[in-house]
């Protein structure tokens, strides 16, 4: 993104308000099209995400703030997405708790790779956040019956990362024939994703 990481000033009609508590959403529009403004509670003074409350329809503002990349949205979210004990995902700051829904994993891995370290080889993951954590007990994998049996990593906080396609075929391949069945292995920890039977 060009603009990344600089501090801008756009003037426009307000095209729609979302309020969720701890962020407020505003679409604006000018001659060039629509940006997304993000007033959030973490970062934002609370008399501006105030005023970003109240705008309506129509309004015509200006505002200056510093350009994020979509990346650093996802980040800001998964840093704060819990899944709790009664099954629900939940936004949680320090001072709110939002429920939300997720239609399956909240998540995607993006990236495998196989990595050294010592004497043995892992199998590392790289998460849409651009985080990356290596495959074992501690992030095990188990298989989606509805997506096709792709693979699905556990992550902290109760939270899932679906692996994307070009993830999950490179997963594949690194696996290996053993009993009949592809396996992927990880230091001591391996994990059957198929049986190679027709």
């Amino acid at each position: 993104m060009e603009h990344a990481g600089q501090e801008i000033c756009l003037s426009g009609w307000v095209q729609k308000v979302r309020d969720k508590g701890f962020m407020v959403w505003v679409d604006l529009r000018d001659r060039y099209g629509i940006t997304q403004l993000i007033f959030d509670t973490e970062r934002t003074d609370a008399s501006l995400v105030e005023q970003a409350r109240s705008l309506g329809r129509e309004f015509v503002i200006q505002i200056k703030g510093t350009v994020i990349e979509r990346v650093s949205l996802v980040n800001l979210f998964a840093s704060i997405l819990r899944r709790e004990d009664d099954g629900d995902y939940y936004l949680v700051t320090p001072s709110e708790k939002w429920r939300i829904k997720v239609e399956l994993h909240p998540l995607l891995v993006t990236d495998v790779d196989q990595v050294e370290e010592g004497d043995q080889t892992l199998l590392q993951i790289t998460l849409n956040t651009g985080q990356q954590l290596l495959l074992g007990e501690d992030y095990p994998l188990s298989l989606e019956p509805s997506r096709a049996q792709v693979a699905v990593v556990a992550l902290r906080h109760g939270l899932t990362a679906l692996f994307n396609r070009a993830a999950w075929y490179r997963l594949v391949d690194l696996g290996e024939e053993a009993a009949g069945a592809v396996v992927v292995s990880s230091g001591d920890y391996q994990f059957r994703l198929s049986t190679t039977e027709t």
